[in-house]
């Protein structure tokens, strides 16, 4: 089966965005507050796409709600941010998870159970998407052990997916 593509109104994208409004606000105050703007959702197997200006920003994949690394990018959406060094992007990119010993920076304080975006030190680009397993505060003191988990990244199913759109 296709990928199938419709646009939305503006009530419906909210609607989805209240779905990811718990663990990604930042996500869903952008889509409430995007005014102006075109909404499409795509059905796919795997998931399904909402898009804003025909750029992928959330998906939806078993019903738990993923922001889309591509318009957390274009769009300069303000989620928690973990840097990482250039050793540790091969294996975050192949979907491990984020080791403390890894990090070399935070943008901000974040609880447990947050949703954050992992970037690369060199260019800052976001390479994955995942959950706290640590606050930023634990992170800080801790030297080992798993910080995030990776729920999306960079060359995934997902990505994949949402670039064919």
């Amino acid at each position: 089966m296709g990928v199938r593509r419709h646009r939305i109104k503006r009530k419906e994208a909210r609607r989805i965005a209240a779905i990811a409004s718990e663990r990604w606000p930042e996500l869903a105050d952008f889509i409430s507050s995007a005014r102006d703007s075109e909404f499409e959702l795509a059905h796919a197997e795997e998931a399904q796409v909402l898009l804003v200006d025909r750029t992928p920003v959330l998906l939806l994949a078993g019903g738990e709600p993923i922001p889309a690394i591509t318009g957390l990018e274009k769009f300069s959406i303000d989620l928690p941010k973990v840097t990482v060094d250039v050793g540790a992007v091969p294996y975050i990119a192949k979907g491990a998870h984020v080791m403390v010993p890894g990090i070399v920076s935070l943008s901000r304080d974040f609880k447990e159970g947050a949703g954050v975006a992992v970037a690369e030190e060199k260019l800052g680009s976001i390479i994955a998407v995942g959950i706290a397993l640590m606050s930023s505060d634990e992170i800080k003191l801790s030297s080992k052990g798993r910080a995030i988990k990776n729920i999306h990244h960079v060359g995934d199913k997902l990505w994949k997916l949402y670039s064919k759109l």
